[in-house]
């Protein structure tokens, strides 16, 4: 693994989730903001193809690549292909999120703290996950979003209970809100929010929206509120440096969601919809998140001290 010239050639692997992509994305935009680079990106099929891919591999496109000195990728799919061609072109390998192969098998891992990874020296536990929102230092005071999720194992959907936070929070606070759905959210969900009729918001479902234009509003609008569900959600709202709120929603027992609220709201970084009710005002988080930025300075050290 070389890193020639304070130049960069990165393969970035990626599986087809948004979320995923996102991630490694963020990363990739993060490290060239520091070095030069070169990035290319290949898509993850099945684990067998993957693995006689990068080995064998006799895809033109791909065989007319420079050889990489860093790969990344986040997603299950993208780490038999990370570990062949870090095996085949000694390079330096970066997952991100806990991998489903050993830990030892890759340079470095960063892992979301919530996920609590072991302490190791190849491990770099990050704020929430990575992402490609990129704060704006000048913030509309008149935009607002509301960033809404779907059920998970862990907590108690309620469809009306959600879009009743929603409402109370458009006609209480009037500013120009945006509602987004996310591919998890439910049909009744969705045609409730159709419902809300409100002179200063107006909803965009996921299938209908412009990711790019979304991450634009993250970076300036001044409030944003998300379902406690996504946690990827919130860090990004936390990313933008909104002042961020969490639309709240029952659990039957606690988990690593409530646990990461309870944490992020005793840290002032975001309020509960039930403090906001009571009261408390919604305000930028104390600390400033950006975990593409200082995860990219990080491994560019380690990078050179390697080469």
């Amino acid at each position: 693994m070389l890193f020639r010239e304070n130049r960069l050639v990165i393969w970035r692997f990626t599986d087809g989730k948004p979320g995923h992509d996102s991630q490694s994305f963020g990363l990739a935009c993060a490290l060239k903001e520091l070095v030069d680079c070169e990035i290319h990106s290949i898509d993850s099929h099945t684990p067998l193809l993957a693995l006689a891919g990068p080995m064998f591999c006799r895809d033109p496109d791909i065989l007319k690549l420079p050889s990489p000195n860093l790969i990344i990728g986040a997603g299950r799919k993208t780490h038999i292909p990370i570990f062949a061609t870090k095996r085949r072109h000694n390079c330096f390998s970066v997952i991100l999120m806990r991998p489903s192969l050993p830990i030892s098998w890759f340079d470095v891992c960063l892992i979301p703290e919530h996920d609590d990874p072991l302490t190791l020296r190849n491990v770099i536990q990050t704020k929430g996950a990575i992402n490609t929102i990129v704060p704006s230092e000048h913030k509309n005071p008149d935009e607002g979003i509301v960033l809404i999720g779907g059920p998970t194992k862990h907590l108690l959907w309620d469809d009306k209970e959600i879009c009743s936070m929603i409402e109370k929070i458009i006609s209480t606070d009037q500013i120009n809100w945006t509602l987004y759905d996310s591919p998890r959210t439910p049909d009744a969900t969705k045609s409730m929010l159709r419902d809300i009729s409100s002179p200063n918001s107006s909803y965009t479902p996921y299938a209908e929206s412009d990711r790019s234009k979304l991450e634009e509003q993250i970076a300036t609008a001044s409030r944003i509120w998300v379902s406690m569900d996504s946690v990827t959600m919130l860090y990004e709202a936390l990313t933008g440096n909104a002042a961020v709120g969490v639309l709240s929603i029952s659990a039957e027992k606690q988990n690593k969601i409530s646990t990461t609220i309870t944490k992020l709201t005793c840290e002032n970084q975001c309020i509960t919809f039930n403090d906001w009710e009571k009261g408390r005002a919604l305000t930028p988080p104390t600390t400033r998140i950006n975990e593409s930025s200082r995860c990219a300075a990080l491994l560019l050290q380690i990078i050179k001290q390697n080469s």
